[in-house]
């Protein structure tokens, strides 16, 4: 009889289908007819583990619920498929929300750093080479800085998600 059986017929709990499944074989009882066999002082330990992940439960287990009530385990397919569903949906949603603040973002980045181009070419030409020399430089060195930044963020994402896969 199969071990996997045995245990599911033993006490048709669904939880166990899934758990650790462990076989003894121990040796022989003295006065056996292999008494002198070294083998038979070995204690061996058969140990078989069982894991599955996923939205639905492991396939003997969506059995057993179907054995329960009828037409369960559709019904639990198809919970797992509107899940799946709305989960896509909510991350498209969140793609397109996270992409339109984005681009506004940047086309508010660009329109301060006219201003600021524009004030310091003002300053320059009104005799505030000091004001506008601090206002150029700082705009300058935060764009550059953003964009860097920016930069350097997606490649050390990109050589992360290439380490992970």
């Amino acid at each position: 009889m199969d071990d996997d059986n045995q245990i599911l017929n033993e006490d048709n709990n669904p939880e166990s289908a899934n758990t650790h499944h462990t076989t003894d074989y121990q040796k022989p009882q003295a006065g056996s007819s292999d008494d002198n066999n070294p083998i038979e002082d070995l204690l061996i330990q058969a140990y078989r583990q069982e894991s599955f992940t996923g939205p639905l439960p492991h396939p003997k287990i969506l059995a057993l619920y179907e054995e329960i009530v009828p037409g369960s385990a559709d019904r639990i397919i198809s919970m797992a498929e509107n899940q799946a569903n709305h989960r896509t949906k909510f991350e498209n949603t969140s793609l397109a929300i996270d992409g339109k603040l984005a681009e506004r973002g940047q086309i508010f980045a660009f329109i301060i750093a006219v201003i600021c181009i524009i004030s310091t070419i003002a300053l320059a030409l009104s005799g505030h080479d000091t004001v506008a020399g601090v206002l150029g430089g700082t705009t300058i060195v935060g764009l550059v800085t953003t964009f860097l930044g920016v930069r350097h963020k997606k490649n050390k994402e990109a050589v992360e998600n290439s380490k992970e896969e």
